[in-house]
């Protein structure tokens, strides 16, 4: 990515976090990236070969950066970033752009919008004036692809930090009220007497709400402790993972008030009924023993079942009808501890469940490789011929927008090949799909997105190339978890574009003593 000579960008600026910026005068100075740099062990000064358009140059690196644009730098269909072999260079715009032989020319450009500016209105317009240069679509910061990583994680954040301590709060509640009517019922005959003593019901409620108080006092001293541990310690991880260059953490005054205000609260409310009878007993009710429950058969017994009921299951179903509040209590208590299970181990399971789809049943090539340019498929035959390398399969990306009416979306068609063994699709049911020989596959997901259905017909806009326009047919949906995209035949994708055999990448298997040998060529 290019630089302006000795100074940083106005808008994605980087981060210096070592060295400096390239010399102006210099063509072979260059800054990288922070994650890259640390995968290498490369530091300021050190030295490396680059193949910049297909020319061998020797890069000396001045500087290691950070950058907001490029906080998630992952190859396209990766399970997880390669920061060893994938990452971020700058260096002077003018070295670059000599490099590639486009002195005077641009093919990036970010823009910062007036305020009350209308983005659809500039990504339209933008989309008209570079359309026909080659332009592959213009987007808006929320589909920048950091930005939208950073911003879905912040509303995980955001959901878990209201749905977590709502249960936790109800269950404390639910113990609360527990040990106190338990508590309560044991000190019957105390209450008696402070009320034959002359104390007020006001009085006895007010002391055993002081007593729940003092319990949530202590909850809260420990809990907000706790809490502020865990947030600096979960500021740390955020730091490290996504290489910010710093996060300050503030503790907002109104966070631990609202914290105080919700946990006394509930408490009082969750043992209101309990302080409200332990306040309302006469003195001489309360000096006698509790009276027993009341028995009597249940209603199922009523019924006739009864008769099939053992000694042990009547009574269950008579302290049920006895004691309705407690027993719904019960039961919701036990039902959110058990979706509170369930939902902690969902996440692991669910995500666990789609890699082993999508990267184990779905894709079992060892490596894929990039073209810079589309290339022949011929190049098939090139690969193949590589020491160590077993098997080869290409494929072609297309970037593409989807057009159905008023909606519309921006992905790619991917083109495979019919009996492809490295890289194929998956039906619900786990069984191998068939690429159709004509038309157009898309993920079920996208298909809701563009209200289409098999059979209807869709307008499909080429963003690279001539930025043709094409009409074609969706002959199959299906399910995928991970990917919003189309999926065509490879031959019929070619037909389609007009560009003769073509592929964009390809597949490899091969064997892992050459592992290092295939990457370096």
């Amino acid at each position: 990515i290019s630089l302006p000579e000795g100074s940083k960008p106005l808008l994605n600026g980087i981060h210096i976090r070592k060295g400096s910026l390239p010399n102006p005068v210099k063509d072979n100075e260059v800054v990288i990236n922070e994650n890259l740099a640390q995968a290498n062990n490369l530091d300021i000064g050190n030295q490396f070969a680059a193949i910049i358009n297909g020319k061998w140059k020797k890069m000396t690196i001045c500087g290691i950066a950070l950058s907001p644009e490029f906080i998630l730098l992952m190859k396209p269909e990766a399970m997880s970033p390669d920061f060893k072999r994938y990452g971020v260079l700058w260096m002077n715009r003018k070295a670059l752009s000599e490099a590639y032989d486009m002195d005077g020319a641009f093919n990036n450009v970010v823009l910062s919008l007036q305020p009350g500016a209308n983005l659809s209105d500039v990504l339209r317009a933008i989309d008209n004036v570079v359309g026909k240069y080659g332009g592959f679509g213009a987007y808006g910061r929320k589909d920048q692809i950091s930005h939208r990583l950073l911003t879905e994680e912040f509303k995980q954040l955001k959901t878990s930090s209201k749905i977590f301590p709502s249960i936790f709060i109800f269950v404390s509640a639910f113990l609360l009220n527990v040990v106190m009517s338990r508590t309560i019922n044991t000190q019957r005959e105390q209450i008696a007497a402070l009320k034959a003593f002359g104390y007020s019901n006001y009085d006895i409620g007010n002391h055993y709400a002081k007593l729940v108080v003092l319990i949530i006092t202590a909850g809260l001293i420990s809990g907000i402790a706790a809490g502020i541990w865990f947030s600096h310690l979960l500021g740390d991880i955020y730091l490290n993972v996504y290489r910010f260059p710093s996060l300050v953490y503030i503790l907002k005054p109104w966070v631990i008030l609202a914290a105080v205000f919700v946990s006394i609260f509930s408490a009082l409310a969750g043992t209101m009924h309990t302080l409200w009878k332990a306040a309302k007993q006469p003195p001489a009710e309360a000096m006698r023993p509790e009276p027993p429950a009341q028995y009597k058969v249940s209603l199922i017994e009523k019924t006739g079942l009864g008769n099939k009921l053992t000694q042990p299951s009547k009574i269950i179903l008579r302290n049920i009808e006895r004691k309705p509040i407690r027993t719904f209590l019960s039961v919701i208590g036990i039902a959110i501890a058990c979706g509170t299970m369930i939902a902690s181990g969902f996440f692991k399971d669910a995500v666990d469940y789609m890699i082993n789809i999508q990267f184990v049943l779905s894709q079992k090539e060892d490596m894929s490789v990039s073209f810079t340019d589309l290339t022949s498929r011929r190049s098939l035959y090139e690969l193949k011929q590589m020491e160590g390398v077993h098997d080869v399969e290409t494929f072609r990306i297309v970037p593409v927008k989807f057009i159905n009416g008023h909606r519309s979306y921006k992905t790619v068609i991917k083109g495979m090949e019919p009996d492809s063994r490295l890289q194929f699709l998956l039906d619900k049911n786990l069984k191998k799909v068939s690429l159709p020989s004509s038309g157009l596959m898309l993920t079920d997901y996208l298909a809701t997105i563009l209200d289409v259905r098999p059979g209807d017909k869709l307008t499909v806009e080429v963003l690279e190339g001539s930025r043709s326009t094409r009409e074609v047919t969706v002959a199959v949906l299906i399910k995928q978890y991970l990917g919003v995209m189309g999926y065509m035949d490879l031959t019929t994708l070619n037909r389609l574009m007009n560009t003769g055999d073509a592929v964009t990448g390809a597949y490899l298997t091969y064997d892992s003593k050459h592992q290092d040998n295939l990457f370096r060529k």
